[in-house]
């Protein structure tokens, strides 16, 4: 086994595909990414299971749908059948060592809380899956999260996998002195009390000016992270680690700053929300390529596993990208042709009460968003309206109807299931 090549999978916290020059966005946000991006595979359509961090991180690392594991809500438990034959157990189970170092806000949470009954699911995960584990604390450093991650390189045993989360650009979006000002010249949304009541809600249309400002800060927020991961980037290099490492890099959900609404959780699942990056490098790396096959969360830990040429467990629900990135099948489909599934984060309103639940497929270049509670949808299609900007509900039942008995039947049985189908022709 030394010579198998180790893993190395960076999820950012509320990091939107939409937001990065990688991804065409019209500020330069990511240079260094966009690097890194030269010697991988890209994935221009990949879509996140949830918008909001635990349900979205759970599918990746277990390859099962919020509604299957368990953990569609923030600090809920995954079941222990999902918790089998994870990402991390079953690269454990064929000698690698593996090890996480997580920057999460309510981080501290979970660390007083490892091994203890009732504890969360991240925390369990990381007691149970992983050899080492370091959280860091409500003040989120990047030096400390970074340093903390060349320890463990340095010490790991290989080969090894490595989940490294990275908190920023999650809000608070506080770039520092170097890079405030590059993008907002206005000397507004410097402290996070101005910022605050904006964040995860509703703001009525005369708000859209100083959201768009927000969006400035969140823009330099994502270029100082893009510039220090750049370094991160370099010090892997430097310990010889491109050559014997693959590194994916993703995002746990996106970030939205417009349509009435800003931040993540909440009811909405449009793309700012559910498209994320996914950037796949190969051990001594590849010509940049970029794929377009529609790919989501649940696919990586399939597509990890095939790469390395381990079986993918038959409870997972992704399927392999390995064909869609090098020609042929991978070991189970090509991810790109099923249906891809999403749903919202049960969200409480600042005024109290709450939002129902939300659910999402995309299918045959359509995607359709169903109101749990309500029964509304909403249809788009993806190919002439890739910025859902026009509902074609109305205009396609059938389209409607089909893609509404999809959700339903494939999670009728699940945690909350989606409720009733309503006839739409």
């Amino acid at each position: 086994m030394s010579d198998a090549p180790n893993v190395i999978l960076v999820t950012f916290d509320s990091l939107s595909a939409g937001d990065m020059s990688l991804y065409g966005y019209r500020r330069p946000t990511t240079p260094f990414i966009d690097c890194f991006a030269h010697q991988s595979y890209v994935f221009d359509n990949m879509q996140a299971n949830s918008n909001s961090s635990i349900p979205s991180l759970a599918s990746i690392l277990t390859g099962r749908y919020p509604l299957k594991h368990g953990s569609e809500r923030a600090r809920a438990l995954v079941s222990n059948r999902s918790r089998a034959d994870d990402l991390a157990d079953v690269l454990r189970s064929k000698g690698y060592r593996t090890a996480a170092v997580i920057g999460l806000k309510a981080g501290y949470l979970w660390v007083n809380s490892l091994g203890q009954a009732g504890n969360g699911w991240m925390g369990r995960m990381m007691a149970s899956r992983f050899k080492e584990r370091s959280i860091s604390g409500w003040t989120i450093s990047l030096d400390a999260t970074f340093r903390k991650t060349l320890e463990v390189l340095d010490s790991a045993c290989r080969p090894f996998f490595l989940w490294l989360h990275i908190y920023p650009p999650h809000e608070p979006y506080l770039p520092s002195r170097s890079f405030r000002g590059t993008f907002v010249k206005e000397k507004v949304f410097d402290v996070i009390r101005s910022q605050r009541p904006f964040f995860n809600r509703f703001y009525p249309e005369a708000s859209q000016p100083a959201v768009d400002l927000l969006r400035g800060r969140y823009n330099e927020h994502i270029l100082e992270v893009d510039h220090r991961f750049g370094g991160l980037l370099e010090s892997i290099e430097a310990r010889g680690l491109f050559d014997t490492s693959m590194i994916i890099v993703t995002a746990d959900h996106g970030e939205m700053f417009e349509r009435g609404y800003q931040g993540h959780n909440g009811p909405l699942l449009y793309n700012p929300l559910v498209h994320v990056p996914l950037i796949v490098r190969l051990p001594g790396g590849r010509p940049g390529t970029r794929v377009e096959a529609r790919a989501e969360q649940v696919d990586i830990a399939p597509t990890i596993l095939d790469l390395l040429g381990f079986e993918i467990p038959g409870h997972m629900h992704g399927e392999s990208l390995v064909g869609a990135m090098l020609g042929g099948n991978g070991r189970r489909g090509d991810g790109g042709a099923k249906p891809k599934f999403a749903v919202s984060s049960v969200f409480r309103a600042a005024g109290g009460g709450s939002y129902g639940r939300s659910l999402s497929v995309v299918s045959n270049g359509h995607k359709l968003i169903l109101d749990r509670p309500s029964g509304a949808c909403e249809l788009y299609d993806l190919v002439r309206d890739p910025g859902e900007t026009h509902d074609i509900a109305a205009e396609e039942p059938d389209m409607g109807q089909e893609l509404e008995e999809m959700i339903l039947e494939s999670f009728s049985n699940s945690v909350g299931g989606p409720g009733v189908c309503h006839d739409r022709r």
